[in-house]
């Protein structure tokens, strides 16, 4: 591989190569050939990491090491499907770039020599036998600040997605409005997932597989819902679980005729607990409710995501 260096960028430039033997004789000039000079990267090498078929694989580590060795540059192949990585920052010179990948908990490694900065098609193609997988979900709303998306891997102010892998930080994205996200294009393995106002969240990933993470849990949770003592005499006490504490909450109460008896919502007193669970106690008062079957409604709203969800349920009232 030759490389020439000090190009205009986008300039167009005609070539012909002679060759020297070893007792100093000189071939013909070779047929004339162009080619289009590229993207000028002053302080930088970038490149791309593929599977054999051509997709670009997210979340590998693209290390640069100087003439005397030393790491000088970290980057990570971004999620853009293409495998893009840009290692910024470098010195003027000639740099060994050595791309390390993890399947299942196994690292390797492969590199190329004699890349000098500015170039930008170090390109990899790893012999992976694995499908690419994805984890997509929604995350809480402190999230989802506004940041600066960038090839950079150097320390970014970033407020969204983190995925990470051993320590280390692999990808990273921002999250829709609604709160929504998506990484795709990974090797699978073990990962956790990280973001601001949530615990870090242990996420494998299996060949092929779209996982869809809950980092906020469940809205409501599955038959969590129900009232007791049933039947009632002097109170009921309504109980339900959610994972998610931003919840709004309205529980409505209705004879079998129809008509409202009693509706509360998250702000009115009774309300105990803070999610796991929640109750609220209705005390009765004198002959009221009168003696029968009642039915409820709970309509809970997460202020995080907008999602809702309603569920229903009946009781009995005995004197």
């Amino acid at each position: 591989m030759y490389l020439i260096s000090g190009l205009a960028n986008s300039a167009s430039y005609y070539l012909r190569l002679w060759t020297k033997d070893d007792a100093g004789f000189w071939s013909a000039a070779s047929p004339e050939f162009a080619g289009l000079a590229g993207e000028g990267l002053p302080d930088a090498i970038a490149g791309h990491v593929r599977t054999s078929p051509g997709q670009g694989i997210t979340g590998v580590l693209v290390e640069a090491f100087n003439a005397s060795g030393a790491a000088a540059r970290t980057a990570y192949t971004v999620d853009d499907g293409s495998g893009s990585f840009t290692a910024y920052g470098l010195d003027a010179g000639v740099y060994r770039v050595q791309v390390t990948w993890v399947e299942d908990g196994i690292a390797s490694s492969v590199s190329k020599d004699g890349i000098p900065v500015g170039y930008a098609d170090a390109d990899f193609t790893l012999s992976v036998t694995y499908t690419l997988a994805s984890v997509s979900g929604v995350i809480p709303a402190t999230t989802r600040r506004s940041q600066v998306t960038s090839h950079r891997s150097e320390a970014i102010g970033y407020s969204g997605v983190a995925l990470y892998q051993q320590g280390r930080r692999v990808a990273a994205v921002e999250a829709e409005y609604d709160g929504s996200f998506k990484i795709a294009n990974l090797l699978p393995g073990d990962y956790e997932l990280r973001a601001p106002g949530m615990a870090p969240l242990p996420v494998r990933l299996r060949s092929g597989e779209n996982l869809v993470v809950k980092p906020l849990g469940e809205l409501l949770a599955e038959d969590s819902l129900y009232a007791y003592p049933d039947p009632a005499r002097t109170w009921v006490k309504f109980r339900f679980r959610t994972d998610d504490l931003s919840v709004k909450k309205e529980l409505s109460v209705f004879n079998v005729a129809g008509l409202l008896v009693k509706r509360v919502r998250g702000d009115d007193p009774g309300w105990i607990g803070t999610g796991n669970p929640y109750e609220f106690r209705w005390n009765f008062s004198g002959s009221d409710p009168a003696p029968g079957v009642y039915f409820y409604k709970l309509n809970v709203k997460s202020q995080t995501t907008g999602k809702s969800r309603v569920k229903t349920g009946k009781f009995a009232v005995i004197r």
